[in-house]
């Protein structure tokens, strides 16, 4: 690094920034400051500025494009821009040989995601993607406790995520997500939390998926579909359900789950609970401490980029992610099961 700090240049200063990167960089103050701001507007990159020194105590460079950011030679690079826009700025960063940390997904598809993640092994520098839910303990608890024998043989992985999303939320405001530039909209966006949530649940990578989709309310969700209902298989002989949507409520969504021989485990947002056949044997095991994990992704970049080291999920977990919607996708467009592409890692 240039100096003590770990200089980090910023490229989107939107809302995913504003409240959720720059609270943890100031978790971070002694050792993270902010290099250089690049957005799309002059209005909206000064008010970014502002806060960042209302926040850190210093007002960052504000600068007309990546390659003027760049050039100023920050350490590392934070990438928050629209989906369909990942896939550019993050080449650029790496081509300068700048470490990179990027909002999730890492691109439109798992073929953008293993060649932005094979530029940067060749560029030798770190690829950090901003995956929260593979850094929630939860998930890799309920995954311990099932491989520990918990509810017997697993058979079955469950979730309902269907939830509505309002035209005036914090993200879903943003015009880029309502008109649904990016492939896949909302379940691209969203789905990549869910899956990486499924994949550390579960501890592997579906190999299937058939996949039915429905569109609730394409004026604000995007196109062409925010809802599907997908079967997926594993190599395990696991089989899974996933009911993965934005448009409409559903009160009983959200508690993801794995399905045994002897028993069900459910994880809820501060406890995991096994329910049994007996339900008088139910168990309710709540969590030390609950956290989005975004405190931890920030905890493992900082360490890593300041001293060394390998991050604690190698950035071809996120390519895998994308390779299961992928297939999820196609199977909505096709109308039958596809397989999903192994990412080929180095």
């Amino acid at each position: 690094m240039s100096d003590s700090k770990l200089r980090v240049g910023v490229v989107g200063a939107g809302v995913a920034f504003r409240a959720l990167h720059l609270p943890r960089m100031a978790r971070h103050r002694s050792a993270v400051s902010v290099a250089g701001i690049v957005t799309r507007s002059d209005a909206s990159a000064q008010s970014a500025a502002q806060l960042v020194e209302e926040t850190l105590g210093e007002r960052p460079a504000v600068f007309e494009s990546v390659g003027a950011l760049l050039a100023s030679a920050p350490d590392a690079v934070l990438v928050n821009v629209p989906i369909d826009a990942t896939r550019v700025v993050a080449h650029q960063v790496l081509d300068a040989g700048v470490h990179l940390i990027c909002e999730k997904p890492l691109g439109e598809s798992a073929l953008e995601a293993a060649e932005i993640v094979t530029h940067a092994e060749t560029a030798g520098v770190t690829l950090a993607v901003c995956e929260n839910f593979r850094y929630q303990e939860r998930f890799h608890r309920v995954r311990e406790m099932v491989e520990d024998g918990a509810i017997g043989d697993p058979k079955v992985y469950f979730l309902n995520d269907l939830h509505y999303t309002s035209p005036d939320g914090m993200y879903s405001v943003r015009p880029w997500r309502q008109r649904g530039d990016h492939r896949g909209g909302y379940l691209l966006d969203g789905g990549s939390h869910i899956m990486a949530g499924l994949r550390a649940m579960v501890g592997e990578t579906p190999s299937s998926a058939f996949s039915l989709p429905a569109s609730f309310h394409p004026d604000h969700l995007g196109r062409p579909w925010d809802t599907a209902l997908v079967n997926l298989s594993f190599d395990s002989g696991l089989v899974g359900h996933l009911a993965l949507g934005y448009g409409s409520p559903d009160r009983e969504a959200r508690h993801p789950k794995v399905l045994g021989t002897d028993g069900t485990v459910v994880l809820k947002k501060d406890r995991i609970e096994p329910w049994r056949a007996d339900s008088a044997r139910d168990e309710v095991i709540e969590l030390p401490s609950v956290s989005d994990g975004i405190d931890e992704e920030w905890d493992d970049f900082v360490q890593v980029l300041a001293s060394g080291g390998t991050l604690r999920y190698s950035p071809w977990e996120a390519v895998d992610d994308l390779a299961v919607l992928d297939a999820i996708l196609e199977s909505a467009d096709r109308g039958e099961a596809v397989s999903v592409a192994q990412s080929a890692r180095a």
